[in-house]
């Protein structure tokens, strides 16, 4: 890859200290109600960051700001959409922004993924058995869990995870019977996910179990979204 600082990183992390974090909105499509834009804490943020992106779908803007307005270097992860899709995505042919074909989840496995039957809805779950979609796997895919992944690509710290995968995260955080030290060895100070508790019966109830976690593991709730209370930052808090 020709990413730079592609290897092994070794840099010092910046780490909240109790403080107000300070929140920009990052991309976002400006014809299409802002879709894709992220709030970040960009106080944590430091030159040339390095950023995981899981969750791609249909939208880069974000992953695109972070490199123009932050000179970032960012790992895209989305097991649903081909090498030629991103490409497609990636008109610019950005240096700093590569693509795999993976997904985030609770462990190293192949699962299926199933589709919307509502058409204007591109993006897949892994849930089976979803009100309003397939019955039937749309396709299956790897999805690995993210400390494998920060060791595949020998990093030792990432600037910003972004999770954006469709319901997955309820097993990421919550299906381990360690994910407590999931989320105490996770080598990052910030970590952006969108909740989707819309798809599931106790799906709040499920999202608030995550935000002990983390807060349990040595986090602080940064930020909730006032309006849907779908997206949030979670910052790692000096000890």
């Amino acid at each position: 890859s020709n990413l730079k600082d592609d290897g092994i990183r070794q840099k010092k992390p910046i780490i909240y200290k109790n403080g107000s974090c300070k929140i920009k909105t990052v991309g976002g499509d400006p014809d299409n109600d802002n879709y894709g834009a992220w709030p970040v804490c960009t106080n944590l943020l430091p030159p040339n960051p390095l950023v995981y992106s899981f969750g791609v779908g249909v939208d880069i803007s974000f992953d695109l700001a972070m490199v123009h307005d932050f000179n970032a270097s960012v790992f895209c992860y989305d097991p649903t959409i081909s090498n030629e899709s991103f490409a497609l995505l990636n008109k610019e042919h950005n240096t700093n922004i590569s693509f795999l074909q993976i997904g985030a989840g609770p462990s190293n496995e192949v699962i299926h993924f199933y589709k919307s039957n509502n058409p204007i809805i591109q993006s897949l779950v892994s849930t089976p058995g979803l009100k309003g979609y397939g019955a039937n796997p749309h396709l299956t895919a790897a999805v690995h869990d993210i400390l494998s992944i920060t060791a595949m690509n020998q990093h030792t710290w990432v600037d910003l995870v972004k999770l954006d995968v469709e319901g997955k995260e309820f097993d990421i955080f919550l299906q381990n019977t360690d994910n407590l030290h999931l989320l105490r060895s996770l080598p990052s100070s910030q970590v952006l996910v969108e909740f989707h508790a819309r798809l599931f019966e106790g799906g709040r109830e499920k999202q608030v179990e995550v935000y002990r976690r983390f807060m349990e593991a040595g986090w602080e709730l940064a930020y909730e979204d006032p309006k849907r209370l779908e997206e949030a930052i979670f910052v790692r808090v000096a000890e």
